[in-house]
């Protein structure tokens, strides 16, 4: 194995790669956490927000304009499947920023991950290092 210049891999570069990945894996694990907290928040906001609208449409009832006409429409019990589509509709900018909330925790996890996976390979090649050089 070489380095970029064409030189063997040392055992000083391997310890070096091996310190930066341990920073690395603590970074990304800081900012998984964060991740997590803030999905949790944003989520928790939305689950709230289409619970309380759900529970107050299926309680009073739902009123609408028709856009074609202006005439004003009024059901006093809205199905559950009617019930839903109006707290997902009221509630779509809080859903939205907990999709993006959980795509962010996704990335975070998957980046974390991926730098676990590196720190493995370079503890797997540092406790075979038979002083390559």
């Amino acid at each position: 194995m070489t380095v970029e210049n064409g030189e063997p891999l040392s055992y000083h570069h391997v310890e070096n790669a091996m310190r930066a990945s341990i920073n690395w894996v603590r970074e990304y694990t800081r900012q998984f956490s964060e991740a997590c907290d803030a999905y949790a928040e944003a989520n928790a906001d939305y689950e709230v927000g289409f619970a309380s609208t759900r529970l107050r449409v299926k309680a009073y009832g739902y009123a609408t304009v028709d856009p074609s006409t202006g005439e004003e429409k009024f059901f006093p019990k809205p199905s559950d499947d009617m019930a839903k589509d109006v707290a997902i509709t009221e509630n779509k900018e809080l859903l939205r920023a907990s999709l993006v909330k959980k795509a962010v925790l996704d990335a975070a996890r998957q980046r974390m991950l991926s730098e676990r996976e590196k720190l493995e390979g370079l503890r797997s090649l540092m406790s075979s290092y038979r002083g390559i050089e």
